[in-house]
């Protein structure tokens, strides 16, 4: 009796998960429909066939990976990130054993990069900040504030800007300008201020007319930063460390980026490690210096 009793109850409860099952299967269905009819899906737009073309990548240009990535600026597209000096720039003589390799850091964009760029303002590291004439003196006075060493970027400006910018203060100038140009650029700077060539594509024009002039005048060694890789910018600053443990002096172009300053403060760390002062540029060539 037991066992017919267990059949029943079997039956009765299978048949019940059926209903349950069917109860919501068929709810669903005409709730999915109740939706539809109230709110219907928009319409549909034509969607026209995809047309294939050539695509030919290349090295550089339009079609390159180089157009992918923030714009370039003239420092990142330099013919080379370690340059060759011109002849006569270097201190004529170095002993290690008398004084230690000095290495300045340039940021050349501390004028118009922005928020960025207070990091490198108020970092430990003695940067030389490169500003432009064309901003309101902000960027200069928040430089001196900080105890920082201002350069003047001269790319583009006039005579008047240039020395409105030495007296506010600015050591000197930056530029890679050439004939006529470089001629503006040097009588603007004036013999008591400095002119940093930035060799971006010629061999030292700024700096040979500069020095003729009897104007202080150093070249830029390397540009660390012309891609932002951590390997490739700890390759260009041991470059630089090395030309400074040869010769005395080396000069670093960078950007006001993050990548660029935590590369500067690993290079810190080497270069006290191995003895090399981070200087202010008017450390590695004063006003009235002729290297």
């Amino acid at each position: 009796m037991s066992r017919f009793a267990n059949l029943f109850w079997i039956a009765i409860l299978s048949g019940s998960l059926l209903a349950l099952v069917a109860g919501f299967a068929g709810g669903r269905t005409f709730g999915s429909a109740a939706v539809a009819q109230l709110h219907p899906p928009p319409p549909r737009a034509p969607v026209s066939d995809a047309v294939a073309r050539d695509f030919a990548r290349e090295l550089h240009g339009a079609h390159s990976l180089d157009e992918a990535e923030d714009p370039r600026d003239d420092y990142d597209e330099a013919e080379d990130a370690v340059a060759v000096r011109p002849e006569g720039w270097a201190p004529a003589s170095f002993d290690p054993r008398e004084s230690r390799p000095k290495v300045a850091l340039v940021v050349v964009d501390a004028g118009t990069a922005g928020t960025p760029a207070d990091a490198f303002v108020h970092s430990p590291i003695p940067f030389t900040l490169v500003v432009s004439p064309s901003e309101d003196g902000g960027a200069l006075q928040a430089a001196h504030a900080a105890g920082k060493v201002v350069l003047v970027d001269a790319a583009g400006a006039d005579a008047a800007a240039i020395q409105a910018g030495i007296r506010a203060g600015a050591i000197g100038t930056l530029s890679d300008a050439v004939g006529e140009r470089a001629q503006t650029v040097v009588r603007a700077t004036g013999a008591h201020a400095i002119v940093l060539d930035a060799l971006l594509g010629d061999d030292g024009a700024n700096y040979r007319v500069a020095r003729a002039a009897g104007v202080p005048a150093c070249t830029r060694d390397v540009i660390m930063d012309g891609r932002d890789a951590d390997p490739l910018m700890d390759v260009l600053l041991n470059a630089a460390l090395a030309r400074a443990q040869r010769t005395g002096v080396a000069v670093v172009l960078l950007h006001a980026r993050p990548h660029s300053l935590a590369a500067a403060e690993r290079f810190a760390i080497r270069a006290e490690r191995d003895g090399v002062d981070i200087v202010p540029l008017d450390r590695i060539i004063a006003p009235g210096d002729r290297l």
